[in-house]
């Protein structure tokens, strides 16, 4: 990759070419879109006959035409009406291409493109457009539009159709107040879920008519759960006052039949005087059947509802903000409805499903591929190519700035906090022992079995919380299987024992910065007097020993950039160092009077006590003098 120098102004200078030209792309060399495989059919009839799946040859890209990898794509009734000839549009044969919805990744973009899109970004045909059922798809860059790409790839595929229709059904016959009520038939079906979730947004209440047939109920439970006010079986409904089951909600003035047959009978006993059913779909083949009265005496009106003619009525831009309103609404958790994905491979199955061959299912969706693949360099043009590099350069950036490395360390405690969370349920449930909330590996809890260990551990957590590292802090106790404030105890009773708490104040910094220049300074003192003015000798010493007469350098300790021990710890030196005041006045008149100074200061007393009590609890347990 480029430099940044040499990288970012030719990306400035291709900006500003692409706000002042619409044509600033090169034309030297031609891009193909990638071989694909497509569901094709070449006549009219049964889908399981007539469909096949075949490899489709690599397409050139024209000067503004846009190459885009399908990620998934549903089978519609609508489809399914197509390819038996029925539907009133259809694509020309042989070689139509299923499908009329989806979403896909852009892959490579033509050379005179104008569209705001890049490689990557996720886009939908809008309006819908024939030919979804393939891996990669050529079109016209007009036919894109992009969409959000933080939701699920089978929300951005199915939007254009049934939760558009849903949304249009309610906004373009009655007007709609918050209190008034609908009735539809059809409910469990993607645009009756959709009706029942748009009107709860909108304050609207919903009464709803579904079929007699196993399972019933459950589809019943399902609608409630949505937000639906009433959920009707039709055997219910075989009455003659089907409004005295309404109860509290008002009479519906809009009414969306899909069903036909009896089912559009029952929808319209609920309308009140002048209200609307609006048809848009005949699921049951059969027609719909209204006595003269209802016009006459109540002056119903029946209206059609047809999504293709709404959208050639020049509503592309209408279509593309409902689309992003609706996939909004699909990220805050007020719009969902059961799908079910399935692989592009395994297409002659999710046919049979959606032919209905294995009882009721859920919406089929294909998936051909995850959203995470990169566009292949080779079949990029240079801003493409370009940009990418960019965009690497910035995630670059990100990570050494630390930013990359904050939201992995927010990511990891939010999952310990989780964790933690879960297992304190379980204990007050169970009332058992504390789970082990982290992963302690065997090195970490011999560490921690030690006083030394623990001591070590509360001066690292004492510094954490110090310095406002408070992800870090959340993630490194329950990782080491240690309670949230154990720390404060351990430090505490260090504190008490080495005379250090009645020294310390609020603005203190971190007791291991304590210790660790009193080390320090303890090691410069030790190596000053022991190597110049005062050498100590037999005579002048006699208590000390051979071994300590002659003191022998430790390895070279391997955490950080520490010196070595300036000591060595005598054989006859067992006994812990931690007995409390009375000890510390001892070995502060023993420094004292050993390196001729006037006052050894509190804070190399103390490193000096603490650093050897851990030499002398590794030594007791046979320990090595690094953890490494």
């Amino acid at each position: 990759m480029a430099p940044p120098s040499r990288l970012l102004p030719p990306t400035l200078q291709i900006l500003r070419r692409r706000c002042a030209s619409r044509s600033h792309f090169s034309t030297a060399r031609s891009l193909v879109s990638p071989p694909s495989k497509a569901v094709l059919y070449d006549e009219h009839g049964a889908p399981d006959q007539v469909l096949r799946v075949a490899d489709v040859p690599p397409v050139h890209l024209g000067d503004r035409d846009v190459s885009v990898r399908m990620l998934a794509a549903p089978i519609n009734p609508s489809d399914i009406n197509r390819i038996e000839g029925v539907y009133p549009v259809r694509p020309p044969l042989p070689g139509a291409v299923g499908g009329y919805e989806g979403v896909g990744q852009v892959h490579a973009l033509g050379p005179a493109v104008t569209a705001p899109l890049s490689p990557g970004d996720w886009v939908i045909p809008s309006p819908p457009s024939f030919g979804t059922w393939q891996t990669y798809i050529v079109k016209h860059e007009s036919v894109w539009h992009k969409v959000r790409s933080d939701v699920p790839m089978e929300y951005a595929a199915t939007v254009t159709v049934n939760p558009l229709t849903a949304l249009r059904m309610l906004q373009d016959f009655v007007k709609l107040n918050p209190g008034d009520a609908i009735v539809q038939n059809g409910a469990t079906s993607i645009v009756g879920q959709c009706v029942i979730q748009l009107a709860k947004v909108h304050g609207i209440h919903t009464i709803n008519i579904i079929r007699d047939r196993p399972g019933s109920e459950e589809a019943k439970d399902k609608l409630k759960q949505l937000g639906a006010d009433e959920v009707f079986m039709e055997s219910q409904l075989d009455m003659k006052n089907v409004k005295s089951l309404l109860g509290a909600l008002p009479e519906p003035a809009l009414g969306f039949n899909c069903v036909g047959g009896n089912a559009a009978s029952l929808l319209l006993k609920f309308l009140r005087q002048g209200g609307t059913m609006v048809t848009y779909g005949g699921m049951s083949k059969r027609p719909v059947i209204v006595p003269t009265s209802y016009f006459i005496f109540k002056d119903i009106s029946l209206r059609g509802f047809w999504l293709p003619r709404w959208m050639n009525s020049d509503k592309a831009e209408d279509c593309r903000t409902m689309i992003d309103y609706l996939l909004g609404l699909v990220h805050e958790g007020k719009l969902k409805y059961e799908m079910e994905p399935i692989p592009f491979g395994e297409f002659s199955l999710a046919l049979e499903k959606a032919l209905g061959k294995h009882g009721s299912q859920p919406k089929q969706v294909m998936s051909s591929a995850t959203a995470t693949q990169s566009p292949d360099p080779a079949v990029m043009d240079d801003y493409a190519r370009e940009m990418m590099e960019l965009k690497t350069l910035v995630t670059r950036t990100l990570e050494k700035k630390g930013v990359l490395a904050k939201i992995r360390a927010e990511l990891r405690a939010s999952v310990f906090e989780a964790i933690e969370e879960e297992d304190r349920v379980v204990e007050n449930e169970d009332d058992g022992n504390p789970a082990l909330l982290g992963s302690c590996n065997d090195r970490a809890k011999q560490l921690h079995a030690s006083p030394s260990g623990r001591l070590l551990t509360a001066l690292v957590c004492e510094y954490l919380e110090w310095a406002q590292l408070s992800h870090t802090m959340k993630v490194y106790l329950p990782e080491c299987n240690l309670a949230k404030d154990f720390w404060k105890n351990e430090l505490k009773d260090f504190s008490n024992r080495s005379g250090a708490e009645g020294s310390r104040s609020a603005e203190s910094g971190p007791m291991l910065l304590d210790v660790l220049e009193g080390y320090l300074k303890y090691e410069n003192l030790s190596q000053t007097r022991m190597g110049g003015r005062r050498m100590m000798s037999s005579e002048s010493e006699p208590s000390l020993n051979a071994e300590n007469r002659n003191m022998r350098r430790l390895p070279s300790s391997s955490v950080g950039s520490l010196p070595p021990m300036g000591r060595s710890i005598s054989s006859s030196h067992t006994s812990d160092r931690r007995g409390g005041s009375s000890a510390s006045n001892t070995r502060k008149d023993e420094y004292n009077w050993r390196y001729d100074a006037d006052d050894i200061s509190e804070e190399v007393l103390r490193a000096s006590t603490a650093l050897e009590n851990i030499q002398l609890d590794r030594k007791s347990r046979n320990l090595p003098t690094s953890w490494r």
